[in-house]
C-alpha cells in the first residue's frame, strides 16, 4: 500500500459540510450556499470561514450575506459561490416546494465528482485528499464520537460509506478497521448512521479526540 500524508481541499470540505436534507436544496434566485440551523451557530461562522478560503483561492469576485430568518436559521448567500457548489451537483426533480417565495429544486451529489481512486494513477493522492476532505467536512458538521448521523440523506449516506471503504482498501495510514451503516426507516425523518473505526491518523484527521 501506498504512503499517504492528505492535503485538504477547500471546495471538497465545503461539499462535506453541506447538509443535503432530502438533496441539495437549490433555490429559483440560485444564490443560496447553505441553510443552518439557529444552534449550528459555531458551525455556520465555521463553514463560512472554509467559504472566505475558497474565495481567495480561486480568485472569485463575490461577497458572502448573512440572513437570519424569523425562527434563527441562518442563510448563507452568493450567487456565485453558489453556483460554483451547484455546479458539482445533478438535477433530481423541480418545483419540490415554495418556501418564504421561492420555488425550490432538488439536486444530488454524483459520486462521479470524485476523481477515480485509481492505485497507480499520478491522480491517486489528489482523489484521495477529495475523499478525506469530504469526510472532514462531514463530520465536522454531523459526526460525533466514531459516528456520522444523517436525516434523510440517502445519497450522502451512501458516499460516505462508499468514501471510507475505498480509503480503507487503498492504503492503511488513514483507513478504518471496520464500516458499517445502519438505516432507521421507522425515524421521521429517516436516519442514517455510518459507523467506524478509524485508525489513529485518520482519528486525527477528522478531529476525533
Amino acid at each position: 500500500m501506498k504512503t499517504y500524508d492528505p492535503k485538504t481541499n477547500t471546495i471538497f470540505v465545503i461539499l462535506g459540510f453541506l447538509g443535503d436534507y432530502m438533496g441539495r436544496i437549490v433555490r429559483q434566485d440560485k444564490n443560496l450556499i447553505e441553510e443552518f440551523y439557529p444552534h449550528e451557530n459555531e458551525i455556520a461562522a465555521e463553514f463560512e470561514t472554509h467559504l472566505h478560503n475558497l474565495i481567495a483561492e480561486r480568485n472569485l469576485k463575490t461577497t458572502i450575506i448573512q440572513e437570519i430568518g424569523p425562527q434563527g436559521h441562518i442563510a448563507l448567500l452568493s450567487p456565485e459561490i453558489a453556483n460554483l457548489l451547484n455546479s458539482y451537483h445533478v438535477f433530481v426533480s423541480k418545483h419540490i416546494y415554495s418556501r418564504e417565495g421561492h420555488d425550490m429544486s432538488i439536486y444530488e451529489l454524483p459520486y462521479s465528482v470524485f476523481k477515480p481512486l485509481e492505485y497507480n494513477s499520478p491522480s491517486f493522492n489528489e482523489a484521495l485528499d477529495e475523499r478525506l476532505s469530504y469526510l472532514a467536512g462531514a463530520y465536522r458538521r454531523f459526526g460525533k464520537d466514531k459516528e456520522i448521523r444523517l436525516a434523510n440523506c440517502l445519497t450522502k449516506s451512501k458516499n460516505v460509506f462508499r468514501l471510507f471503504q475505498e480509503i480503507s482498501a487503498s492504503q492503511d495510514k488513514y483507513a478504518c478497521q471496520h464500516v458499517a451503516w445502519k438505516v432507521y426507516p421507522r425515524n421521521i425523518p429517516v436516519g442514517h448512521a455510518i459507523i467506524f473505526e478509524p485508525s489513529e491518523e485518520l482519528a486525527k484527521f477528522l478531529g476525533i479526540s
